[in-house]
């Protein structure tokens, strides 16, 4: 009888510790997914080459420039090109257009081709071009 009693006991006791293993693996696992798809970046606004405003910004994996931009600041697009961030308008007269660097390195591709990676530095600089 008490052999019975100690080999239930023990039984338990091992279905006990299993049970908290696995919740704390889902846990982990679950910070680790949480961890991987939310992931930030550096955005920087300047004109003619003078800082405007500057965010570190949240977003999910496989997030385009353009869906950032359009969710941390104020855009008007034209065409698919931006034409206005935050008040600051191109000006075609002028021959001011809005274009952007990724980790400088400058970029001829629209803003809805290009993926956002982790701790990307994106500058987009408002000027004259030539």
């Amino acid at each position: 009888m008490k052999k019975m009693m100690i080999i239930t006991a023990l039984f338990f006791s091992l279905a006990g510790f299993a049970g908290c293993q696995k919740t704390e693996t889902k846990a982990s696992q679950e910070t680790s997914v949480s961890q991987t798809t939310e992931q930030k970046a550096t955005i920087k606004l300047q004109e003619d080459g003078k800082e405007i405003s500057k965010k570190t910004v949240a977003f999910k994996d496989g997030a385009t420039l353009y869906e950032v931009i359009a969710k941390n600041f104020a855009i008007e697009g034209k065409d698919g090109f931006i034409t206005k961030i935050e008040g600051h308008s191109q000006d075609e007269k002028a021959k001011k257009y809005w274009t952007f660097k990724i980790n400088n390195k400058e970029i001829m591709k629209g803003a809805k081709e290009i993926k956002v990676k982790e701790n990307d530095q994106i500058v987009f600089n408002l000027a004259q071009m030539q």
